[in-house]
């Protein structure tokens, strides 16, 4: 026996010596070599499951998955439970990202050999794979085995996670939360309350919580009582949990009990308690503000605090000027003081003047154009005034200057003032500004010396022209572009100003300003439909396909990596972190923003196979590999390649759109409603990719009977036609006029019927699929689809061409961006119509000779020649190479128009346009922000224009030449 032990053990370290050098060569990377030295082991060792686990993870790294999975699928029916076997297969399905099978392997091996390591080890392997039940099940085996509270609190947050799964009409949450409950209520009845230590604090927050989600709100003061000894402080247990929080908690809870116990009870409940407050409100209202300016006014947090006070309808229009007079008591508002001497003091003075004017601004909006841009001239003449003050903070000793730099930047909330104010109207959907510069002139005509007014009623082109419309929006950019200038970290200037360059369709300007806003990882969530998709439909396809990348880089790592944090909280027993994990990963990877980018930046993958194709050698073949990988075929399939059940989150952050504004309800429905038809967006869009990639995949496997991809096109086309048939009111009841947001975007590219365009082009190429000899006349269908489609489509170009301005350019971009990518794929769709037919033709002939015999094949080839000629010339691409040189030409005009034009718009020099603005602008105005900047900002405008159209005509250069490459290729 001793000789045999000696045997075993020997045998155990030459297997561990062997193992160590084959970890060693993994490490390394030498996946070759490790293949071979397992070759080599196997020959001697036919049963090491562990070495045979290290090949399989070597061919995994080597792109050579099939026979790993091979190798893996023979692993797993031994159902090894070695330490080693088992941390290598975790290792080898974690990089096939298949949790579902290592899920499956440590139950087959917790149930071989029951043990605390492989019982948690399955418990976290199905919380990856979201097996509640199972989960459940593991953990309450696990608490049954060894008594351990943190385990039996894993089985209740798998039926409180269960439970957040479903829907509130659902039936089995009740059910999963029933049963929480009472699984918590026994085990806290069976721990001696009086023990040290008692009741576990994490299992009694568990118990809280499921009582809440069942609004059980008498028994969570019960369990507070007993447990936490609230409302008595004297009887908690020290080292709980917050006192001021379970204590404001305890008696929040009181008073809602108190006030809505019974239904019957909550009119005349609520309205006692209104009519108490409202006469105890009127007798204190105006000490309360006194008070609140006091110790308030001069604090940067005051204007947030006091908005919706003072907003408040029993605050009577008389207390709100009396209000506004206390907060000026200490301040110059008068426009007469002298310029060049400050009106401030000290920081607390300018902070006190900005919650002045953002206060002033909410309670007593500006009515009209020439009280809007009184307000701005009158907070750049504070800005400059306070900058003198700043200036001087800053030059004072390197300690002072780290306890003011925050404050001293402050009086830059004038510079946001005055150009939100200026830009307040430009998102209204009338934006009539007819009569504004006359009605500001007239204000001050003396001022306006008469020989300096453009009074020709024929100017030359090149000659600047100051429309009414232009004014207010013109002045707010370049005192934007002066305030970044000054305070380049100022987010809300540059937000503004993003919005302001995107109104008028400079997208490229806009993406420059963007990028001093540095966003990252989750904020592309939450902002970064600021640009990107103005970026993508302005036409700048390289810096979206870039945005794009980044931005869905930022979901799939948090994917990738998320369970991570959630396997720590449960190991941890941190119950609480556990469901705010859950909840985050659900938000995040539901985001309709997720899914956007994921598919626009597939399609835009899928439409550049012109561009790709057209700089090497055109040819009609696409890559049917880059069509799979950008649509993911092999891992998709059924109803999730659609998403029809897919519950869409919406984590965009409108609060930034809203700043200044203290009526968040109409930026609320705004989200709302922009949601809803992102959502539906998403779909028709996730649609359109798998109707074109689906076609183009099967076309070129040249297996046309392919059931399974005929069956997905075929549901691609029932889905956009079904979504495609409903309206999207965009006159919606509640919901404001936003440009850019709402009506939405994707209005005009179902109007311009490009998505019609597509799918009945997708019809003509399923015919020639399933039809023998039906490939010239789908060709010749699909020619005049795309010939009526531009007819209309270049005659709603040509008349907002001859209306053209400053705010309509940018609608002007993103219908081209739409009739450019509908032609790209057009392109696509033709290349494979015409490999369509010749396959079906070719696979019809191929059936025939086969059947012949050698003396008849040439009779046949005979035959097949003379059906050829018969059938005719090859297929005509005049009309699709026609509507592509017509585009170009109508890209070329809008090129031309005067206020995307370089020639006429170099010559707009300040030196030049500022006779029109005589009479229009302040001293400091002119000479501190126009004169300086004019230049400038008007050339950045014309080249953004001019990037954007240049990039529109290349990609139509592009689609050209694959026309001509298939046109080549067809007469070969």
């Amino acid at each position: 026996v001793v000789m045999n032990g000696d045997l075993n053990a020997e045998a155990a370290r030459l297997r561990e010596r062997k193992l160590r050098f084959l970890y060693e060569l993994v490490d390394s990377e030498n996946n070759k070599k490790v293949i071979t030295e397992v070759d080599r082991l196997l020959k001697k060792q036919p049963g090491f499951t562990c070495a045979k686990i290290l090949k399989a993870l070597a061919l995994i790294r080597m792109q050579k998955t099939v026979e790993a999975k091979e190798i893996l699928d023979l692993v797993i029916k031994e159902v090894p439970v070695d330490d080693g076997s088992i941390q290598a297969l975790s290792i080898c399905y974690k990089e096939l990202d298949d949790h579902v099978t290592m899920s499956k392997v440590f139950e087959a091996a917790s149930k071989k050999l029951p043990s605390e390591e492989l019982m948690t080890h399955s418990f976290m392997a199905q919380v990856r794979t979201n097996e509640f039940q199972k989960m459940q099940l593991t953990a309450l085996n696990l608490y049954k085995m060894y008594s351990k509270p943190t385990y039996f609190g894993w089985a209740v947050a798998s039926l409180l996670i269960k439970a957040d799964k479903l829907t509130p009409a659902d039936s089995g949450r009740p059910i999963s939360l029933t049963l929480a409950e009472r699984m918590l209520g026994k085990f806290i009845s069976e721990v001696d309350k009086t023990q040290v230590g008692g009741v576990e604090e994490s299992i009694l927050l568990l118990y809280l919580e499921t009582l809440s989600k069942q609004k059980k709100w008498e028994e969570v003061l019960t369990a507070l009582k007993d447990f936490i000894g609230y409302p008595d402080p004297s009887r908690a247990r020290p080292g709980t949990m917050t006192p001021f929080m379970i204590t404001e908690e305890y008696h929040l809870i009181q008073r809602i009990i108190t006030l809505f116990k019974n239904d019957e009870e909550i009119g005349p409940e609520v309205k006692s308690l209104l009519d108490e407050l409202l006469t105890k409100f009127q007798a204190r209202v105006r000490a309360d503000l006194q008070m609140a300016c006091k110790f308030g006014a001069e604090k940067p947090s005051f204007y947030t605090d006091m908005i919706p006070y003072v907003n408040s309808p029993l605050l009577s229009s008389e207390m709100k000027e009396e209000f506004m007079q206390i907060v000026a008591l200490h301040s110059k508002h008068d426009g007469d003081q002298d310029q060049d001497q400050s009106i401030y003091s000290s920081v607390r003075d300018i902070i006190r003047d900005v919650n002045y004017e953002l206060l002033d601004r909410d309670l007593f909006p500006d009515p009209g154009p020439l009280q809007r841009k009184s307000r701005a001239e009158r907070c750049l003449l504070k800005y400059f005034s306070a900058d003198s003050i700043s200036s001087s903070l800053r030059s004072g000793s390197e300690s002072d200057k780290n306890l003011i730099t925050k404050e001293a930047d402050y009086h830059d909330q004038f510079l946001v003032i005055a150009a939100s104010t200026l830009m307040a109207k430009y998102d209204d959907d009338e934006n009539d500004f007819d009569g504004v510069l006359s009605s500001i002139r007239s204000s001050k005509p003396e001022e306006i010396p008469l020989e300096n007014l453009n009074l020709d009623e024929n100017p030359q082109k090149s000659s600047y022209s100051l429309s009414d419309q232009d004014y207010l929006l013109m002045t707010a950019i370049l005192l934007m572009e002066f305030g970044l200038k000054q305070c380049p970290y100022n987010h809300s200037l540059r937000i503004l100003l993003i919005k302001a360059y995107t109104r008028i369709g400079a997208v490229q300007r806009a993406c420059v300003v963007s990028t001093g806003l540095d966003i990252k990882h989750v904020q592309w969530d939450s902002l970064g439909f600021l640009i990107i998709w103005k970026v993508l439909r302005g036409g700048l396809y390289a810096i979206s396909r870039q945005m794009l990348t980044v931005a869905e880089s930022v979901y799939l790592n948090y994917k990738r990596d998320c369970m991570e944090h959630l396997i720590t909280a449960y190991k941890f027993g941190s119950f609480g972190k556990i469901q705010e994990f859950e909840g985050f990963r659900e938000q995040l990877l539901n985001s309709c923003q997720f899914g956007l980018i994921q598919v626009e930046k597939q399609l835009l993958q899928l439409s550049s196979t012109t561009l790709s194709s057209a700089t090497n050698h055109p040819q009609v073949k696409i890559s049917p590999a880059l069509v799979a990988k950008s649509l993911e075929v092999e891992k998709t399939g059924g109803e999730d390649m659609f998403w029809k059940k897919k519950e869409f989150t919406d984590n965009r952050d409108f609060t930034i759109l809203s700043y200044l504004e203290s009526n968040q309800k109409p930026f609320e429905n705004l989200k709302a409603k922009t949601g809803e038809t992102d959502v539906e967006l998403v779909k028709i869009r996730r649609a359109l990719l798998v109707l074109l990639a689906e076609t183009v995949v099967l076309v070129e496997e040249e297996k046309n009977s392919n059931p399974g991809r005929l069956e997905r096109i075929d549901e691609a086309l029932s889905i956009i036609r079904e979504k495609t048939g409903l309206k999207m009111d965009g006159n919606c009841e509640n919901v404001p006029y936003f440009n850019g947001l709402w009506p939405p975007a994707q209005l005009q590219y179902f109007e311009m019927g490009c998505l019609s365009t597509i799918v009945e082009m997708v019809g003509e190429v399923r015919k020639a699929i399933g039809e023998s000899g039906a490939g010239a006349s789908c060709l010749v269908s699909m020619s005049s689809m795309i010939t009526s489609f531009w007819s209309g489509v270049k005659t709603r170009l040509t008349e907002k061409m001859s209306k053209l301005t400053i705010l309509t350019m940018g609608g002007c971009i993103e219908d081209i961006h739409h009739v450019v990518e509908t032609f790209s794929f057009a392109c696509i769709l033709f290349g494979v119509a015409i490999k369509a037919g010749k396959t079906r033709e070719a696979s019809g002939s191929g059936t025939a000779v086969s059947a012949t015999s050698s003396r008849r094949k040439k009779k046949a080839a005979s035959d097949a020649a003379s059906k050829a000629a018969a059938q005719g010339p090859p297929p005509d691409f005049a009309p699709l190479k026609e509507v592509h040189s017509s585009l170009r030409d109508l890209i070329m005009e809008f090129r031309l128009v005067d206020i995307c034009s370089i020639p006429p718009r170099a010559n707009w020099h300040w030196s030049t346009a500022q006779k029109e603005w005589e009479g229009l602008l302040s001293d400091k105005l002119k000479e501190k922000v126009f004169a300086p900047a004019w230049d400038e900002v008007q050339q950045g405008i014309v080249d953004s224009y001019g990037l954007q159209l240049d990039q529109f005509m290349r990609a139509v250069d592009n689609n050209s030449k694959f026309v001509t490459g298939m046109e080549t290729s067809s007469a070969q």
